[in-house]
């Protein structure tokens, strides 16, 4: 909502303007922007409502501010880890509360950052920012922020490269008969939608370069980005595609497109890798019920990536994949 993104650059720069500002002309200024897509402000991923609501009695008045985006944390320790986040965050911006200009990312916001990869170097620099105003929280609590480890669905080794599958976010669109009757506390949403994260590293730094390594799907190359961490160089991509076909939903006529079949090579080797990821227990049995420990839904989720190494490489190089399936760091599977 390009239109609405200026606007708020408006309305932040009258908050600059004032030297002390009220509360209710805070909420009045910045209400209107923080809704979800239906227009409902007790659902958006930041929550003022009681901060200063003159129009919500008993309770619109509590000097409460909500965050909606968090997980719920799995375990104390993490949601220790995040308190502490936001308290390091709020102290920093009492001091300095004069930002840079609002960037507007558009569809990158949706495409960049739905990567873990890219989640993981924007919390980096949240935790530098903090850290510059003598607000750092310790390296163990820095740890157990960067600690993803249900994420990973999956890995595996071939001729010195580690090639890794991740979650990454997909963000399902609002239906649109509860955008028109958002009075109700209903919210449907396209849920079909799945987006994971494939990356390539090197086992070890002398390993031969990520460049001339190629990875296919549906008969298409992934068209690796090349990027740097901590860790080294890395060679990553988004994957979307459809993981079921809801009984409800957009695009009736696109079926499920799992499993999903990685194959990654180099025009040097005869053999190559095959990676296949499944949507259930690979052979399509039922599971006893839901798992009873975080160690066993790990084993579950680890299962459903099948990798094997094959021989002889049969298949061709993949085609380039069309451009309106294409964006700058995913790959939409539903378009080929």
């Amino acid at each position: 909502m390009p239109d609405s993104f200026r606007e708020l650059g408006v309305a932040l720069q009258q908050l600059e303007r004032v030297a002390a500002p009220k509360p209710e002309f805070i909420w009045r200024t910045l209400h209107p922007f923080l809704v979800d897509p239906s227009g409902n402000t007790h659902r958006s991923e930041l929550n003022i409502e009681k901060l200063w609501n003159p129009f919500l009695p008993d309770r619109g008045r509590l000097g409460l501010v909500e965050f909606r985006a968090f997980r719920m944390p799995r375990d104390a320790e993490t949601g220790a880890a995040i308190a502490a986040l936001l308290r390091a965050i709020i102290a920093m911006l009492s001091e300095q509360d004069r930002v840079s200009e609002l960037v507007e990312w558009g569809a990158q916001l949706h495409d960049r950052f739905a990567l873990p990869f890219y989640l993981q170097r924007d919390l980096d620099e949240v935790l530098d920012d903090v850290q510059a105003c003598g607000l750092g929280l310790g390296e163990p609590l820095a740890a157990r922020l960067r600690e993803d480890p249900e994420r990973v669905i999956g890995r595996g080794e071939f001729a010195g490269c580690v090639l890794e599958v991740q979650q990454a976010i997909e963000f399902w669109p609002l239906l649109d008969d509860v955008a028109v009757h958002h009075s109700g506390g209903s919210r449907l949403v396209d849920a079909s939608t799945a987006r994971i994260q494939v990356s390539l590293r090197g086992v070890e730094p002398q390993s031969r370069a990520l460049r001339d390594w190629r990875l296919s799907v549906a008969g298409c190359e992934v068209p690796l980005r090349a990027e740097r961490d901590a860790g080294g160089q890395v060679s990553l991509f988004g994957l979307r595609y459809r993981s079921f076909v809801p009984w409800r939903g957009l695009h009736p006529g696109i079926p499920a497109q799992g499993p999903l079949e990685l194959t990654l090579w180099h025009p040097d080797r005869p053999d190559c890798l095959r990676a296949t990821l499944h949507e259930w227990q690979p052979q399509g049995r039922p599971y006893p019920g839901v798992p009873q420990t975080l160690q066993e839904a790990r084993l579950r989720r680890f299962e459903r990536l099948v990798v094997e190494q094959v021989p002889e490489r049969r298949a061709q190089p993949g085609k380039p994949p069309p451009a309106s399936a294409l964006s700058e760091c995913c790959l939409d599977l539903r378009r080929l």
